[in-house]
């Protein structure tokens, strides 16, 4: 018989960027920025046009999101 091959090695980032598709884009981005790519607040709020408060309220949303996406597993 055929061996099973191996599974793919585990990468965090693309787990946790795919992961992000199903959020609004704003909340996606913010996330995206401030939790992958490691830039502070100034800076993702500066990118996305939107003040740093704005940015945090994203983040607050998509990470309920994502606490609900994960209980639904």
């Amino acid at each position: 018989p055929d061996p099973v091959p191996p599974p793919e090695p585990w990468r965090p980032e693309l787990d946790f960027l795919s992961s992000l598709r199903p959020l609004p884009k704003q909340q996606r981005v913010a996330a995206a920025l401030y939790y992958a790519a490691d830039l502070p607040l100034s800076e993702v709020a500066g990118i996305m046009g939107i003040s740093e408060g704005a940015v945090k309220s994203h983040l607050h949303r998509a990470r309920h999101a994502l606490r609900d996406l994960v209980k639904e597993e």
